[in-house]
């Protein structure tokens, strides 16, 4: 086995794009499991998804693999490195909540994020704010609605995708495709 791992570690430096892909099919299932720990051991689990985190730390692996820059002979010593490599990016996300003040542990829904009433705002702001929120809702087709209305109300993406029978990144993209078209047709109406 350390034979073809050597293998395909040269291929991959090689530029060979048929080697990244099947080092993510052989040790992709290990690694995720691995970034899906360390996020639940961090309390990042409600701000960060794990394949977030996994597919930011083998784009910056595979990259910086491809240039030569690791020296792997063993899965062994690929799984040590990738691990490390997740631990520092969640360390990294942790450092990011904690110096901008956000309370990791506490759960916003979008209705509690809404600046209370009376701190600068006028009523004609505050109307006019409800009205696009509105606008934009009436615009969402029902199952987007219920997407963002689960979202907001702190649904993970994984367990959206189990009840519509999707992807999580399905059910993302769907969203953020939503909203794109909802605001060009706001701004074309404006």
């Amino acid at each position: 086995m350390s034979e073809s791992f050597i293998q395909l570690i040269d291929r991959l430096q090689k530029g060979d794009s048929s080697a990244a892909t099947r080092l993510l099919e052989d040790y992709g299932p290990a690694i995720r499991r691995i970034a899906r720990v360390r996020l639940n051991e961090s309390m990042l689990r409600r701000v960060e998804e794990s394949m977030d985190v996994y597919q930011s730390v083998m784009a910056n692996f595979l990259m910086r693999a491809s240039s030569g820059q690791f020296d792997l002979e063993t899965p062994g010593q690929l799984i040590a490195l990738v691990s490390t490599m997740i631990r520092n990016r969640v360390v990294d996300k942790v450092r990011f909540y904690r110096t901008q003040k956000r309370d990791i542990q506490r759960n916003t829904t979008l209705t509690d994020a809404m600046p209370p009433a009376g701190r600068g705002e006028t009523a004609s702001v505050m109307i006019s704010r409800d009205e696009l929120v509105g606008r934009f809702q009436s615009l969402l087709s029902e199952e987007d609605r219920l997407i963002l209305h689960q979202r907001a109300h702190g649904r993970t993406w994984q367990e959206l995708a189990v009840q519509l029978n999707a992807t999580p990144d399905q059910l993302r993209k769907r969203l953020a495709r939503a909203t794109m078209a909802i605001s060009r047709e706001v701004e074309l109406a404006d």
